[in-house]
């Protein structure tokens, strides 16, 4: 045991445990097990889980968004049509 955790504990003698506020949802995805297997492998060399991982990823993808609106849009119609 940490001395710090011994100071606290000889105090109060109580071991108290408060509900974690981390403001996270648990849901589960489909992934190809392609992927699945190169974030293991990433996890394995970086001592991080996959949990760990994945929303590191969604983290980087979210805050670096950027939104193709060329890519979005639908081309606009012609006026004169071609008939072939």
């Amino acid at each position: 045991m940490s001395k710090e955790f011994e100071k606290e504990f000889e105090k109060e003698r109580k071991f108290k445990v408060t509900r974690k506020d981390d403001n996270k949802l648990n849901f589960s995805i489909r992934l190809d097990k392609n992927l699945v297997d190169k974030v293991d492998a990433i996890a394995k060399k970086t001592d991080r889980s996959r949990n760990d991982l994945f929303r590191m990823c969604i983290e980087f993808a979210v805050e670096c968004f950027e939104e193709d609106l060329k890519v979005a849009e639908k081309p606009e119609k012609s006026s004169n049509p071609k008939v072939y």
